[in-house]
């Protein structure tokens, strides 16, 4: 997650526009509890976690003020990580109640503040008792008191959300689980994410986050500085005795409460922060002038006023301004540590801007404090306005909200592009809520031999399941050309390299089991619907909304992804076209079938025969102990051959019955074990056929519609390597974007369509592997057996390997993907 807006949230525009904030009946719809059973669990929560937190950010408080009378030094940094546990703790109800939850806090803290300066100045008064002085009788009660608080947060302090329940006497187990589906209704994060610092610091590359870091830094500088100095001005600068100055301190923080309770009621119900954070800057730049510059004792004491309500009020609402702006787990942690971090800083340059030799006008410090609410007003004016384009850009359906892991897509087809799309869309986005439809009535888990090639090898291994597809190949060691005595004429070994494959690859697996592989380690994280397919769909700029063929069910998605194969439906509907229009036919037509038998006698080798009219059968081996054979039964036909070749279209498009009636004519005479072959043809349990063609769509996104794998690029040979790859990128893409659907679907179709482009495929290598009468066939046998009796194949190898040639990949970027769970 780069530099791109963040998520529509509670805030996010001057106007004051959310757009999506869950109402009422949405976010406490539960199927548990009643509403007001919900408000109670949620009132008891605020109570143990905004009193416990407040009484502790409240000691510290004191504390750090009772260094003010003596010689100006801070205490930020333990009050920083108070707030800091709060900071992330307070979102745990959602967030459309937070600023009041931060008022609540806070508020604590400003009685404090009001307060301290009358209770040092009543433990002064025990100067003398036990031969101490006045000052250290604040030190040791007031430090009593903070251990004894502290004893008691350990004992009441709770943990996140999903161990609420281990804390003691908080919430039950269903108390637990309630107030976890409301967080992931809110925002789809209640789990804590396990921990790397690549995640954690991957957010500082948001330039926002270091804005509200300096707005904490503004804020809390002003703050700090009034909290410690205030009694001192009040003596130096305005006149007062040193009991009145402490006495005086309290009653602008009795205003300052009442200011951060309207900001915090107005933040929540019109889901507002910034517009809010503005007004209390200028009522504070309206008061330091005054409180600086008047002439008159109480004009300066109104100031006074001002500035302390304006200034406080800002503390909770610019934490709830960060917290409803920011959303993933790690972000919104490396957000709040800033946040934090830079308070503390802001504490310490608080206590330097009231110098001692400016008095008594304190010109700089006066200056110092204008220019930090200036300054908090120009970010909040950037950050707002960024995030009220970002709010524009997700209404107009250009955006999905960014880090909110709620992505609703619907991907057509279980095969191996879709699965492995949804295996890396939720490494991005582990939340996210994925559909798979499948025409089938269940997982087709079954096929021939696929390879895996290029970049896709690359893929697998950072998968973690390039170890499983190597235990489940078929143990092919090679490809073994025949004649029709069985006698082999050639033989090319597999390679032994993944970065330089022979015919044979080093990773010759069936496509069904490679799809188990795929779709495993998901199949509980999404929703699958089968016998079911997609009737058809219409386009919105938020959205595409889909009609199913047999329950006739309407439901939008951010995303359909058609992943249903060479005769993609989806695609025809998205060009406008016919389901065959971009299908490029090299004239090959394809019989599979799993043969019970096992032909090959346990060799390793596949066999490769041909008869004449460009017939030819192809056995491939088949670990099952149980003895069995892959077999293929493959028609070529040239442009000359038109009669012939849409006589195989027909039977492809009438079913398997006719296609296998038309092999039995064409392969009965073929020779070699043609019988054997032919009968194993019609006692196999998982025949079908196809045409080896490849697929060229002139585009593969329109809208929110993005074609996968064979829907948009089928490519004999190296298609299941094409469609690992597009699944890959079509997901890295929707991370490297942030969201921003238009630009992720446009930067996978600008990665894939040129590869796939550059791969010009012709009729002429098949044909000539795969000539028409006898002659031909004796001719390429006597040059392939002399290229590999004298392996100039693994010459050629060799020679490759030195200088550097490998498999052509696929050119995209490196993604900034989480780190594997």
């Amino acid at each position: 997650m780069n530099t791109e807006a963040d998520e529509k949230l509670n805030d996010s525009s001057l106007n004051g526009s959310d757009g999506e904030a869950l109402s009422r009946s949405d976010l406490d719809d539960d199927p548990v509890y009643t509403y007001k059973e919900q408000r109670a669990i949620i009132h008891r929560i605020d109570r143990r976690l905004v009193v416990t937190l407040g009484l502790i950010y409240c000691m510290s408080q004191i504390d750090r003020g009772n260094l003010a009378p003596f010689d100006g030094s801070d205490t930020q940094v333990g009050s920083s990580q108070i707030l800091g546990y709060d900071n992330a703790a307070m979102g745990c109800n959602g967030d459309n109640d937070v600023g009041k939850r931060y008022f609540g806090f806070y508020v604590i803290g400003c009685i404090a503040l009001a307060c301290g300066g009358i209770l040092a100045y009543g433990l002064m008064q025990m100067d003398g008792l036990s031969a101490k002085t006045g000052w250290r009788w604040i030190f040791i009660m007031e430090g009593t008191i903070t251990c004894a608080a502290s004893f008691l947060a350990y004992l009441f302090l709770v943990d996140f959300p999903e161990k609420a329940d281990h804390s003691w006497r908080f919430l039950n187990k269903d108390e637990r689980d309630f107030i976890i589906r409301r967080i992931n209704k809110d925002r789809d994060d209640a789990i804590v994410e396990p921990f790397t610092f690549g995640r954690f610091l991957r957010p500082a590359r948001n330039l926002e986050i270091w804005i509200f870091a300096l707005i904490s830094f503004f804020i809390i500088t002003v703050a700090s500085s009034i909290s410690i100095f205030l009694p001192i001005i009040l003596e130096n600068n305005m006149g007062f005795s040193v009991a009145a100055s402490q006495c005086l301190i309290a009653p602008p923080y009795a205003v300052a409460a009442l200011l951060m309770a309207l900001s915090a009621y107005l933040g929540d119900r019109y889901h507002v922060r910034g517009p809010i954070l503005i007004a209390n800057s200028l009522i504070a730049l309206i008061g330091l002038p005054i409180m600086g510059f008047a002439a008159a004792s109480g004009a300066r004491y109104f100031g006074v006023f001002l500035v302390t309500a304006g200034t406080n009020a800002n503390i909770p609402t610019a934490l709830a301004y960060q917290a409803n702006n920011v959303r993933g787990q790690w972000k919104r942690a490396f957000c709040s540590a800033l946040f934090v971090g830079f308070g503390g800083i802001g504490g310490i340059s608080g206590a330097t801007i009231f110098r001692s030799q400016d008095a008594p006008s304190y010109t700089p410090g006066i200056s110092a404090a204008i220019a930090c609410n200036c300054l908090v007003i120009i970010c909040v004016l950037g950050l707002s306005g960024k995030f009220l384009r970002a709010n524009r850009q997700a209404d107009k359906g250009h955006k999905v909200i960014a880090d909110s892991r709620s992505f609703s897509i619907l991907i057509s087809g279980s095969g191996i592009a879709g699965s492995v799309f949804a295996f890396c869309l939720l490494r991005a986005y582990p939340n996210a809520h994925i559909t798979i439809v499948e025409r089938d009535p269940s997982l087709r888990l079954t096929g021939a031999s696929v390879d895996i090639r290029s970049s896709a090898v690359d893929i697998i291994k950072w998968m973690g399941v390039e170890p499983t597809i190597r235990q489940q190949t078929t143990n092919e060691k090679g490809l073994q050309f025949v004649n029709a005595s069985g006698k082999p004429v050639a033989t090319l070994e597999a390679s032994g390299r993944s970065d330089m494959q022979s015919v044979t690859s080093e990773y010759e697996i069936f496509r069904g089991a490679l799809a188990s592989i795929f779709i495993d380690p998901i199949i509980d994280r999404v929703t699958t619907i089968f016998n079911e397919s997609i009737d058809h769909f219409e386009q919105h700029d938020d959205g595409v909304l889909v009609t199913f063929t047999k329950s006739k069910e309407v439901k939008k998605y951010d995303l359909l992804i058609a992943a249903d194969g060479v005769r993609s439906k989806i695609r025809a509907a998205m060009l406008n076209t016919s389901p065959a229009e971009h299908i490029l036919s090299k004239g090959v037509h394809v019989a599979y079938f799993t043969i019970k038998k096992d032909l090959l006698q346990g060799g390793q080798l596949a066999k490769w025969y041909n008869a004449p009219k460009r017939r030819g059968i192809f056995l491939r081996p088949d670990p099952d102990p149980a003895g069995r054979t892959r077999g293929n039964l493959m028609v070529i036909t040239t442009d000359r051959e038109l009669e012939t070749r849409q006589k195989l279209d027909d039977a492809i498009l009438q079913g398997n019955e006719s296609y296998m009636k038309l092999m039995e004519e064409q392969f009965h005479d073929a020779g070699w074990l043609a019988p054997e072959v032919l009968q194993g043809m019609r006692q196999s349990d998982d025949f079908y056929c196809s045409l080896f063609g490849r697929v060229r769509s002139p585009k593969l996104q329109v809208g929110r519609v993005v074609l996968l794998g064979d829907a948009g690029y089928a490519t004999p040979g190296i298609g299941t390597s094409l469609a690992i790859i597009g699944g890959y990128v079509l997901a890295g893409e929707l991370l490297r974007h942030d969201g921003d659907v238009q630009m992720a679907l446009k930067g996978y179709e600008d990665i894939m369509l040129p590869h796939v482009n550059g791969m010009g495929m012709s009729e002429g290598p098949m044909q000539y592997l795969n000539p028409e009468t006898w002659w031909g066939i004796s001719i390429r046998n006597a040059i392939l057996g002399t290229v590999t009796g004298l392996k100039l194949d693994k010459v050629a190898m060799m020679v490759g390997s030195a200088l550097g040639f490998t498999e052509k990949k696929v050119a995209m970027p490196d993604y900034p993907w989480p780190a594997e769970r």
